[in-house]
């Protein structure tokens, strides 16, 4: 693709996705919709071969013409450049999704260079996200510029988007290398592309973390602002009731103020689309006494969700990606045998393992206890998963320590009950030692190690695994 004006390549691109998913095919051998040489049963092989061949070529174009746009893109600064590179870049991630068999793996997921392109991508739209949530809207005192925000914003929706798309040809490539290496079909580069993949799924869950994290703490902080605003507004109309010359003149300023940038306000908080669900079923007397409360004591992971918080949607599709990982074969024996998958998992749930060079578990030891930590429902589905990684590493009596202790210090006795799936989190954990602790399983007696080790050790670092092993026994 020579063409330099990402207008006209955009214009280009419009039919490949049709022509790269024949969704009159049927789909068989676990492909997802139809494959692009579906629809040519009797042709030649030697017109397959070279469609095939042209297609490979194809798709090595469009991925070097997205690494070429974001490098434009950072030399940009006008709003109508950046906008149409970004639309460009939509189009060219969706044209990526496609259908491909284990001949078309080498050539679309290695030499193409697209676990490469992949991390560019997300890396310059969610940075160039954070940059935009993190700038105020124009104040009264700055001359505001509707017009301006709604760039900045349309902006905002145009990067959200693209990481959508980008998450979803992860997911797809993802899942197809994995399901690839089921078939026993060209190993070395099903192999290569799985611990790609893996790579990707790993970097950007360490940055997604974080960000989770910070999110909620600008939202709760956010909430206090307001409700403080607000009840020093009440508290001043209050006082000046008595006086009646001031009163309209305060209305009238303030009414002009919500009419001109709550609109814009309210798109720059929570976007175009904003999605609502609760984490689980409220009885509905609950559920209306929570809706009208305004105070900053609510749970601060629902309170987030429910303003629409891009990241969080967004690291949910990640976890998806890492629950088919440990359902294939291949990728689970690459995620066993990386240590830094069990680091990130435990710490994500409070728990630093420390490996010693024969890649065995020196010891464990526990992150304070504090509200800055990943939501419940993320903590509770990593424990959910552990099970089929942990079942195949050497039993370690440290890592069931850090298990009780995760048990324990997620237990209702123990929390301020602020995140309403805290509760899911020792569940879950006292779900999967129970597993492990079957009869025959080769944790066992590693588990029994780790309780006797508990309950002889005495002072205060000993009482959140003690509750830990209360739960084990009377359940969470």
């Amino acid at each position: 693709i020579r063409v330099r004006n990402p207008a006209v390549i955009e214009a280009l691109l419009v039919g490949l996705p049709k022509f790269f998913s024949q969704q009159n095919a049927s789909a068989v051998n676990n492909e997802l919709g139809g494959y692009y040489l579906s629809n040519l049963p009797c042709s030649p092989g030697v017109i397959r071969q070279l469609i095939r061949h042209n297609v490979h070529r194809l798709v090595k174009s469009i991925v070097d013409v997205c690494r070429r746009g974001l490098v434009q893109r950072k030399q940009s600064l006008s709003h109508e450049s950046l906008v149409s590179n970004d639309s460009m870049i939509l189009a060219l991630v969706a044209s990526l999704t496609m259908v491909f068999r284990t001949d078309d793996l080498k050539a679309i997921v290695i030499d193409s260079q697209l676990l490469t392109v992949i991390p560019d991508i997300l890396n310059e739209h969610r940075g160039s996200l954070s940059l935009l949530s993190s700038t105020p809207l124009s104040s009264e005192e700055e001359k505001p510029s509707v017009v301006k925000d709604l760039h900045e914003i349309a902006r905002g929706e145009v990067s959200r988007a693209i990481l959508r798309a980008t998450v979803a040809l992860t997911h797809v490539v993802s899942y197809q290398t994995w399901n690839s290496s089921e078939s026993g079909e060209n190993q070395a580069p099903v192999s290569e592309a799985t611990v790609g993949c893996l790579t990707v799924l790993m970097d950007e869950l360490k940055v997604l973390f974080p960000l989770v994290i910070d999110s909620i703490k600008n939202s709760m902080l956010d909430i206090r602002e307001k409700t403080s605003k607000t009840q020093w507004e009440r508290f001043y109309e209050r006082s000046i009731k008595s006086d009646s010359s001031d009163t309209p003149m305060v209305e009238a300023k303030r009414h002009r103020h919500q009419v001109g940038r709550s609109g814009v306000t309210f798109l720059k908080e929570n976007g175009i689309f904003t999605a609502i669900y609760p984490s689980s079923p409220q009885k509905p007397s609950s559920a209306r006494k929570l809706s009208q409360d305004d105070s900053p004591t609510i749970a601060p992971e629902k309170l987030v969700r429910n303003r629409g918080i891009f990241f969080h949607q967004y690291l949910s599709h990640w976890i998806h990606i890492f629950v088919a990982a440990t359902k294939a074969h291949l990728s689970r024996s690459v995620i066993v045998g990386d240590s830094t998958w069990i680091s990130m998992i435990f710490e994500a749930n409070g728990i630093v393992v420390k490996f010693g060079k024969d890649g065995n578990v020196v010891n464990t030891r526990s992150l304070p206890i504090s509200d800055e930590k990943l939501p419940g429902r993320y903590r509770s589905r990593f424990l959910r998963l552990l099970f089929p990684i942990l079942k195949r590493l050497e039993p370690s009596e440290e890592l069931a320590k850090g298990l009780f202790h995760i048990v324990g210090s997620s237990c209702s006795t123990t929390t301020s009950g602020l995140d309403e799936d805290e509760g899911n989190v020792s569940r879950e954990g006292v779900s999967l030692l129970r597993r492990l602790h079957a009869p025959g399983s080769s944790w066992r007696a590693c588990i029994n190690s780790a309780l006797c080790a508990i309950l002889v050790r005495t002072g205060k670092d000993c009482e959140v695994p003690r509750i830990g092993i209360l739960c084990f026994f009377n359940g969470a």
